[in-house]
């Protein structure tokens, strides 16, 4: 989108300085915009309660967008639900694509299709077409078939969430290889496109193959008549539609682009991942793994209903039951044991604690590199190596202390001696198996960030109660 401005107006804005006096003010009225009042979350759900909800609606509209959803997000179902339903279908679309498609989805999914389908054509149809996976399979046909924008969202659909073709914005600004200069901003300057679509300008040829790119600022200080074939750059970064959208971002983070095509194999452009596109699914799905190493299958709230939670966490739950029964069972092993060396029991959690931390702390690493692009299948002799030489060190200082403290505490350099002993094997153990585990369950296609810490931490327990108890055994004649 083109803006004239005069010289003088523009010279003027930007040598004006603001008063000593000016400032306080000025920084009172920034903290505001940043950080809405706390209590207008409260004062909106006074007015749901009295049934003011166009004195709601008032104050939520006072707001930008991403604040409207922070105060939505702290009311309950019903209450989110009946004040977005007051808003026009502008403004409600505009709010969709400031939300996460999961809280966005739930947000819409109680409300007539042929509104939804008003709401989500006022939205960009990648986070149209976001929302839509996220509800139920006949409810979400039967809004595209009452969307205006349905056949570019369906072009969306056909691919995968997570995918470059998933997340692109169809809706992008591209020209042929001999349209002038002056010809291009002349059509920039009439059409108006979405300035979000406008941080560069794609070239193609007469096929639609993307040949090149432009930037605004070459397009406006070039000749009239120079074609944009010789203002392009050719050198151009893309990615197939099926490309993932971790590597997405980081081709992204790693040439510094602003937006990334997405064309066929072909070379036809199809569309472009905008950096806000690609930055909120990796928000998104650094947040599911981070439910996911915590247990929770699926994001969830403290106020989510009970019946959703509880199906969030019971199997997880059942599960590590399974894992520590595994553990009760190894203990049960060495009854005789713990009856004659009946302090060597007080002892046993500390060897698991220990080797489950160290587990986590590469996990969080694994997990972390494997998302990124950091780690491939042809690092793991590297991070193998790494992680065994970091489990003998901390392995040897743990237990070191930990075998000083039992020496002082008790007086006993043969339980000491097992304890210390049992704290290096194991913390060796954690480094290789959080390194084995996530990229084993990676090369079955598992989500590592959904299983790892489960695998870990049983074999660092099972594994910590043998180490020690079994040492605790093989040493029992010099203990006595």
């Amino acid at each position: 989108m083109a803006v004239y401005c005069p010289y003088f107006p523009f010279y003027f804005v930007l040598s004006r300085r603001p008063g000593p006096e000016n400032v306080p003010g000025m920084l009172e009225q920034t903290r505001e915009f940043l950080n809405p009042s706390p209590s207008l979350a409260d004062d909106i759900k006074s007015c749901l309660e009295r049934g003011a909800l166009s004195d709601a609606v008032s104050s939520l509209t006072t707001l930008h967008p991403s604040d409207q959803v922070s105060v939505l997000l702290q009311l309950d179902q019903d209450m989110r639900t009946l004040l977005y339903s007051g808003l026009t279908h502008e403004a409600a679309g505009k709010l969709l694509d400031h939300m996460d498609a999961d809280d966005g989805a739930d947000l819409i999914r109680r409300a007539d299709p042929v509104l939804m389908a008003l709401w989500l054509d006022k939205t960009g149809a990648a986070t149209a077409a976001q929302v839509l996976r996220r509800l139920p399979i006949p409810v979400a046909k039967e809004v595209i078939e009452a969307m205006s924008q349905a056949d570019t969202v369906v072009q969306l659909l056909e691919h995968g969430d997570d995918t470059a073709g998933g997340i692109m914005t169809p809706e992008l600004v591209a020209f042929k290889e001999w349209t002038s200069a002056a010809e291009a901003l002349a059509w920039l300057r009439n059409s108006h496109p979405d300035p979000k679509t406008m941080d560069r300008l794609f070239v193609v040829d007469m096929w639609n193959r993307l040949t090149g790119v432009v930037a605004i600022s070459d397009l406006v200080v070039a000749e009239p008549g120079a074609p944009l074939r010789e203002l392009m750059d050719p050198e151009v970064v893309y990615v197939a539609p099926g490309t993932g959208q971790d590597e997405c971002a980081r081709l992204m983070r790693r040439y510094d682009l602003p937006s990334l095509p997405v064309t066929d194999e072909s070379g036809t452009l199809l569309g472009a991942i905008l950096l806000r596109e690609v930055m909120g699914a990796v928000e998104s799905k650094a947040a599911k793994d981070m439910y996911r190493l915590a247990g929770l299958s699926e994001p969830e709230r403290i106020m989510t209903p009970l019946a959703a939670s509880v199906r969030n966490r019971l199997p997880w739950l059942l599960l590590n039951l399974v894992t520590v029964g595994m553990g009760a069972v190894v203990i049960s092993l060495f009854e005789s044991t713990i009856a004659k060396i009946v302090i060597a029991a007080a002892f046993i959690p500390v060897v698991a604690s220990q080797g489950g931390v160290g587990g986590a702390q590469t996990i969080t690493l694994m997990v972390r590199g494997l998302a990124l692009g950091d780690i491939e299948f042809s690092d793991f002799r590297k991070a193998l190596t790494k992680e065994l030489a970091l489990g003998l060190v901390n392995g040897l200082v743990l237990g070191l202390v930990v075998g000083l403290v039992v020496l002082t505490w008790k007086g006993s350099v043969v339980l000491g001696l097992a304890l210390g002993l049992a704290m290096l094997g194991n913390m060796v153990l954690a480094g290789v198996s959080g390194v084995f585990v996530p990229l084993g369950l990676r090369l079955f296609r598992i989500d590592p960030a959904l299983a790892s810490m489960v695998f870990v931490s049983t074999i660092t327990d099972v594994c910590g109660f043998l180490f020690f108890l079994g040492l605790v055994a093989l040493l029992l004649p010099l203990l006595s």
